[in-house]
């Protein structure tokens, strides 16, 4: 359990990070760990573009 939300399963790997399928409070999403090592700022430029989305076609971004 990572702040609250259960895994249910690795979805893969990215170039900043592994991601898993999780679970809080009876809903699913995609929960995007970042890696050691990797570049920080690139990290939050990816995050800030994915917070920026807006389309029914593509998950929310939600910030843990």
């Amino acid at each position: 359990m990572i702040r609250g939300y259960t895994i249910e399963e690795f979805l893969g790997s990215g170039s900043f990070g592994a991601v898993a399928r999780v679970r809080k409070h009876g809903l699913d999403y995609a929960m995007k760990a970042f890696l050691p090592g990797k570049d920080d700022d690139e990290f939050r430029l990816e995050a800030d573009i994915l917070s920026q989305l807006d389309h029914p076609g593509i998950p929310a971004f939600v910030q843990t």
